[in-house]
């Protein structure tokens, strides 16, 4: 293999790598698994505000649990085989 092909190779090689890379980015919902990542800008989670519009937290979009900006659980919403809980 000449020294031009081979050069093209190795970054095509790299460039597969870096998307593969990019596909496997996971936002994880703490309560569902779901993935909430959705590109490199935004995001699946829902931004909670009070009246005077300061951030609340986040809520999860599928299973309707809410936190803080900083992570940490404030109302789990849970549904199981048909059964549906809050705490």
């Amino acid at each position: 293999m000449d020294k031009k092909m081979q050069n093209s190779s190795v970054t095509l090689k790299a460039k597969i790598k870096k998307k593969v890379k990019n596909k496997n980015k996971k936002d994880p919902c703490e309560v569902c698994d779901t993935n909430l990542y959705y590109n490199t800008d935004f995001s699946r989670r829902i931004g909670l505000l009070d009246e005077d519009c300061n951030i609340l937290g986040w809520m999860c979009p599928e299973c309707g649990s809410e936190f803080t900006e900083n992570n940490e659980l404030t109302k789990l919403k849970l549904e199981y085989d048909g059964i549906e809980g809050q705490a």
